[in-house]
């Protein structure tokens, strides 16, 4: 699988597909961000995840998020030994 650096550079991320990405990622991070600390750190984490699953085909904004809030959800957990699980973050 190529990297996020080889789709950008390639231009391999259309508009429409950017556009996507980053409304996913502003809605993620506000559903999130009190969960972190570190927002550079969180919003790091949020959009790997985000770019993980758009290179597998996602392209629901919903499932886009969710799946960013889960694997910030997960990181926490192994960070921190007992964040809150992603239920626990407000909608």
């Amino acid at each position: 699988m190529k990297s996020a650096r080889a789709h950008f550079a390639q231009g391999e991320y259309g508009p429409e597909l950017l556009r996507l990405m980053t409304e996913a990622l502003d809605g993620a991070w506000l559903q999130a961000r009190e969960m972190v600390r570190d927002a550079e750190l969180g919003r790091l984490v949020l959009a790997s995840a985000i770019i993980e699953q758009v290179d597998r085909g996602v392209r629901s904004p919903e499932a886009l998020i969710e799946s960013a809030k889960q694997a910030l959800a997960a990181a926490l957990r192994l960070s921190c030994g007992g964040a809150p699980r992603i239920a626990d973050v407000a909608d």
